[in-house]
């Protein structure tokens, strides 16, 4: 895939909109704080940098953008991710 294709779906997807389908987030700090989809957990360690794009759990390590999250809690391939998430984002694909 062209890097410019998926650096357009990067900055028209906020990753914090995103994730909230999924997990309740909480201000904290600069950051925003959840339980992690990715394995169970009491206490919030999913953490999201809405300003810089990218989550990461404490707990188990996941971690990664906007397409890696969608990738995963969805348990999709890279390509199947990459083309929902360029429809949705309004990017057409080559």
């Amino acid at each position: 895939m062209d890097r410019q294709v998926i650096q357009a779906i990067k900055q028209r997807l906020n990753i914090a909109e995103l994730v909230r389908r999924y997990v309740p987030l909480r201000p904290a700090g600069g950051r925003l704080m959840g339980l992690c989809p990715f394995h169970q957990e009491k206490t919030a360690s999913f953490s999201v940098n809405e300003a810089e794009g990218f989550f990461y759990c404490f707990g188990c390590q996941a971690g990664g953008d906007v397409l890696d999250f969608y990738q995963r809690v969805n348990g999709l391939e890279f390509k199947d991710a990459l083309d929902h998430l360029a429809q949705e984002a309004g990017v057409a694909l080559k």
